[in-house]
């Protein structure tokens, strides 16, 4: 209707779609579409409350959307002069919290953000043109500064002629900037993040200006909190913006960045940030958490048979680890000789230079991590997965004493959740250094002097599975010593055996079917018979032995858990001879005579869905013959003493199917035509009505 409505009155659709929008009738960001233009009443209903109120409870995204799709720069204008009437506020008091002030700010920069850009940037010029204003231009920086917080092409989408403008703007505030008191930094980050969004290669130099001025902040601020100071100046050096400043310098030019993140490298207030933006430009790989979500050892061992190739360009990548490895070298010949070592900055460049250069630089880096420290356990952890995945084949000597050091950390705090993770982080390590027995003694003796949580070893359970080490089935063992401590971790324990793929791994799997092979010593009911299932069926397709034993197994009788299981592995198979083979598990006395993998797979041999349609999910459903299972039935129903009412039951289900779906053509009404029985079976004393008992 509004589309309709739209060709004729199109303000009228425009005014009534934001007045439903602003009351948060209509989802802004649908029908915002509909918004051209709004009457002066509506625009100062919604952007007053904005300038003048704390809207930190209500909910206000509607109203800046509808005010962002009216925009003009008379609205520009007005909402920029309010954020700078704001920071002189903030500015003149900075000693108080002005709580107001910042909360109304922020809810105009959100409006100020929403705005089109060039609408914007059209609106914000016709008031920066002049001389540079310390505040203005503060507020302009703030508002532009995006780099590391959101993927925008502002220079792609402004018009050339607005940016360049904006961009000469950008550039006269430099000067202005630097002979600002920007105590904690966050001034001059901001305006170098504005300026990498739209500036040139040529601005590297303006660049380079802003960041050695913030190095000498920091130096500056450090020697006067040494001296006592908790001013402001001493407090805003320990506030960091080295981060911005490199995601900036990336972001305006990686190509030329490149002679300035090198010479960062030895600067210590920067060579951490510098070094992991050269490792961003020369490989793809993130230093935080490499493996992902859930660890892909499988990429160790292929690593290990193949290290993997760097994707970039050899020589810079050799450049970049060269620098990194001056700085280690260099860090670690003034730690000799003054006694006194930052343990962090090494670490944190040694995690840099693994996944740089891990292969050939493992020495350096492990001599990095052997450094002793307080509290840096989850930087050794990170370092050692980076060179796992690298194809580093972890030495057990110097891998245990990096663990024991993690160890004597998280011993006093075992039990908070941050220390606990970062010991199994540690311990998930031991199965892939160069001598995993060792490893896995180790784990053992950890896991029983320190008693940590079951629940918090899933990953642990999973990295013994990918050892491909015998002694790790032992330790799986451990984990799963009765049955609370296996329900904790059922699903990881179970993938880790059947991962572990050796023959005693195998055998404890067929153990939760198979009586007549030891298992845990204890019986188990899984809540996810989905996993074991899904995992024994896989291991009977690779081997047609294991097959054919369980197949054999149905006609054994087994305990209810065992055989339900068995039920489910062998209605898996989906062959006709696993059917009849699954025929075998039922049984009268059973508190489920035929168990509901076997009457599932039962129904789907006897009645078949059909796709309909172009919907995957939608089906018809036709009758299908399964003669040879008829007879069984038929068989079982007449001559099984022990199976001959559950039989007799499925045979009268199948005959509800043919009178609601149909026979198929092929199949006689009675699976032994020749026999002289009545069909159905109704003279069988178990399925005679009470009624014609009596008569």
């Amino acid at each position: 209707m509004l589309e309709i409505l739209k060709a004729a009155d199109p303000q009228w659709v425009s005014n009534w779609t934001a007045e439903r929008i602003a009351d948060n009738v209509l989802w802004h960001e649908h029908w915002v579409t509909y918004v051209k233009t709004i009457p002066d009443s509506l625009r100062e209903r919604l952007l007053v409350p904005l300038e003048s109120e704390d809207l930190k409870h209500a909910r206000f995204g509607g109203g800046i959307s509808v005010l962002a799709a009216s925009a003009d720069p008379t609205l520009v204008k007005r909402v920029f002069s309010r954020l700078c009437d704001l920071q002189r506020t903030i500015a003149g008091d900075p000693d108080q919290r002005h709580e107001t002030e910042r909360a109304i700010a922020r809810q105009l920069q959100e409006l100020f953000l929403a705005f089109p850009a060039n609408v914007a940037v059209e609106g914000l010029l016709s008031v920066i043109s002049g001389d540079v204003d310390a505040v203005e231009m503060t507020v302009v920086s703030g508002l532009f500064s995006r780099v590391g917080r959101e993927n925008s092409e502002l220079r792609k989408e402004l018009d050339p002629g607005l940016r360049a403008q904006l961009h000469d703007y950008l550039r006269r505030c430099v000067p202005a900037m630097l002979k600002e008191e920007d105590f904690s930094g966050k001034h001059k980050a901001d305006l170098a993040s504005a300026l990498a969004r739209i500036g040139e290669p040529e601005d590297l130099t303006l660049m380079r200006e802003l960041i050695q001025s913030d190095i000498r902040r920091v130096r500056t601020g450090r020697e006067a909190r040494v001296k006592g100071d908790r001013g402001r100046q001493g407090n805003g050096a320990v506030m960091s913006y080295a981060g911005w400043h490199m995601r900036a310098l990336v972001s305006l030019d990686a190509g030329s960045a490149e002679k300035l993140l090198l010479e960062l490298t030895e600067v210590p207030e920067y060579e951490r940030e510098a070094a992991e933006a050269l490792v961003q430009l020369a490989h793809p790989l993130k230093l935080e958490n490499p493996f992902g979500r859930r660890k892909d050892y499988g990429e160790i061992w292929e690593s290990r048979a193949k290290p993997p190739s760097s994707p970039g360009d050899e020589a810079q990548r050799k450049r970049y680890a060269e620098a990194i490895r001056r700085q280690i070298e260099q860090i670690m010949k003034e730690g000799a000789e003054s006694g006194k070592i930052n343990d962090y900055r090494l670490k944190e460049l040694a995690k840099a230079l693994a996944v740089i250069d891990g292969v050939a630089s493992k020495d350096l880096i492990f001599n990095a991590l052997v450094v002793s420290g307080r509290f840096n356990g989850w930087q050794i952890v990170g370092t050692l997965e980076i060179l796992l995945r690298s194809g580093v084949l972890l030495p057990a000597d110097i891998t245990l004493k990096l663990f024991d050091a993690i160890l004597e950390q998280v011993r006093p705090n075992i039990y908070n959740d941050q220390e606990a993770g970062l010991l199994v982080h540690a311990l998930c390590l031991l199965p892939f250094i160069d001598k995993p027995a060792d490893g896995i003694a180790k784990i053992r003796a950890v896991i029983a002097e320190l008693k940590i949580r079951i629940y918090q070893l899933r990953d642990l359970a999973w990295a013994l599975g990918n050892s491909r080490c015998n002694e790790a089935l032992d330790a799986l063992r451990d984990l799963a010593r009765d049955a609370t401590h296996l329900k904790s971790i059922e699903d990881s324990w179970v993938n880790a055996v059947a991962a572990l793929d050796s023959p005693e791994a195998r055998l404890l799997l067929l153990s939760f079917v198979d009586p007549s092979i030891s298992g845990l010593g204890f019986e188990v009911k899984f809540d996810r018979e989905d996993i074991i299932g899904a995992r024994l069926i896989e291991l009977a397709r690779r081997d047609k032995k294991i097959e054919e034993g369980l197949i054999a197994l149905c006609s054994q009788e087994l305990p209810p858990l065992k055989r339900f299981l068995l039920a489910k592995v062998v209605g898996g198979f989906g062959t006709a001879e696993a059917l009849l083979a699954a025929l075998n598990l039922i049984d009268d006395k059973a508190q489920q005579p035929v168990p509901r993998e076997v009457w599932e797979q039962i129904e789907r041999t006897f009645v078949e869905r059909r796709p309909y349609g172009s919907d995957s999910n939608a089906y018809t459903q036709a009758p299908r013959s399964s003669n040879e299972v008829r007879m069984r039935l038929f068989e079982m129903s007449m001559k099984d003493a022990r199976r001959m009412k559950a039989a007799a039951t499925m045979l009268r289900q199948i005959q509800l199917w043919r009178l609601e779906y149909g026979r198929p053509s092929d199949e006689p009404r009675s699976p032994e035509v020749e026999c002289e029985s009545s069909w159905p079976t109704v003279e069988a004393k178990h399925l005679q009505p009470d009624s014609a008992k009596a008569g």
